[in-house]
């Protein structure tokens, strides 16, 4: 096993690494893969095992072998269920192979326990306009603009 102090030494800078890169795409065409806003990454319980996983998806998106990083996204979240992160991660993946409905899924899971998360409800808004859901990507949009 490695050592802690080496194990934050090497997350920290791969983690800033990974979550620096990308950018935001339009919202009328199929959303490229685009990371979402840093912020944490695990929930109270701190567990390391989800922080892993995370980076290691991260550095397989930076690498393009996408399918190995909704692998790691899906065990960072089995890991840690409470994590929003790696769910809107693995949102923007499943949205860039153009898995709508998986997508969905990751969404509303985030916005059960937190139906006010600015990124999940842009996504959701995303996701609702591309399928000509038209009022309740209206209805995601206005709860964004509402909460500012």
């Amino acid at each position: 096993m490695i050592p802690r102090h080496l194990l934050n030494w090497l997350i920290v800078p791969l983690c800033t690494l990974a979550l620096f890169n990308g950018c935001r795409a339009g919202i009328d065409g199929p959303a490229p893969y685009s990371p979402a806003k840093p912020g944490p990454v695990r929930s109270a319980n701190g567990d390391a095992a989800s922080l892993y996983y995370f980076v290691a998806a991260q550095m397989k998106v930076k690498a393009g072998d996408l399918a190995e990083a909704r692998w790691y996204f899906e065990q960072a979240i089995v890991q840690d269920p409470g994590a929003i992160l790696p769910r809107l991660e693995l949102a923007g993946l499943y949205m860039a192979q153009q898995q709508s409905d998986k997508a969905l899924v990751q969404i509303q899971q985030i916005l059960a326990d937190h139906p006010d998360h600015i990124d999940a409800l842009i996504m959701a808004g995303r996701i609702y306009q591309q399928g000509k859901l038209l009022s309740a990507a209206k209805d995601a949009y206005e709860k964004v603009v509402g909460s500012g």
